[in-house]
C-alpha cells in the first residue's frame, strides 16, 4: 500500500495509454460527441472525415503534451503541479481551481445539449416529449452514475466490499 505522505507519483506508474485514455474521456465524452458531430455535419457536409481526423489529431497532441510534461514533472497534482513548476504556485493555485470551473462548466453544456438533442432525436422518429422531460433524466442518470461510482470508490478505500 502506498504510503499516505508520499506526496510524488511513482516513475513510469502512467504510460502513454492512460494518459490518451483520460484525454479522450474527459475531451468527448459520448453525448456530446454526439451533439457534437451533429452539429459539425451540418456545416461540413462531406467534409466531416477531414473535420474528425482535425479534432483527432487536435487530442492526440494534447495527450502527447501531457505525456511529456509528466516526464518532468512526476506529480499526482495534476494541473496544478504542471503549472506550479513552471510558473509558481500562485498560478498554479489559480489555474487549478479554473480547470475545476471549467469541467464543471463543461457538465452544464453537456446537460444542456441531452436537453437539446433528445427532444429532437425523438421527434425524427416521431415519438413527441415535453420540452421538461430531458430535466429528470438527466438528474437521475447524474445520481445513480455519482453514487454509484463514489460508493464503490469509497468501499473500496475502506476495504470493506
Amino acid at each position: 500500500m502506498p504510503n499516505k505522505d508520499d506526496k510524488y507519483l511513482a516513475k513510469n506508474s502512467i504510460t502513454y495509454k492512460e494518459v490518451l485514455a483520460q484525454g479522450i474521456g474527459g475531451a468527448a465524452p459520448a453525448m456530446a460527441s454526439l451533439v457534437t458531430l451533429t452539429g459539425a455535419a451540418a456545416y461540413t457536409y462531406a467534409s466531416l472525415p477531414l473535420a474528425m481526423l482535425l479534432a483527432l489529431f487536435a487530442v492526440l497532441l494534447d495527450a502527447t503534451k501531457l505525456s511529456i510534461t509528466a516526464r518532468y514533472v512526476q506529480s499526482a497534482g495534476g494541473i496544478y503541479a504542471f503549472i506550479s513548476y513552471g510558473f509558481g504556485k500562485f498560478v498554479g493555485y489559480l489555474i487549478g481551481w479554473a480547470y475545476v470551473l471549467y469541467t464543471l462548466t463543461a457538465l452544464v453544456f453537456i446537460y444542456l445539449s441531452v436537453g437539446v438533442f433528445l427532444p429532437a432525436a425523438f421527434s425524427v422518429i416521431g415519438l413527441n416529449t415535453p420540452d421538461w422531460l430531458w430535466l429528470p433524466i438527466v438528474i437521475i442518470v447524474s445520481l445513480f452514475g455519482g453514487f454509484k461510482n463514489s460508493g464503490a470508490t469509497t468501499w473500496k478505500e475502506m476495504g470493506e466490499e
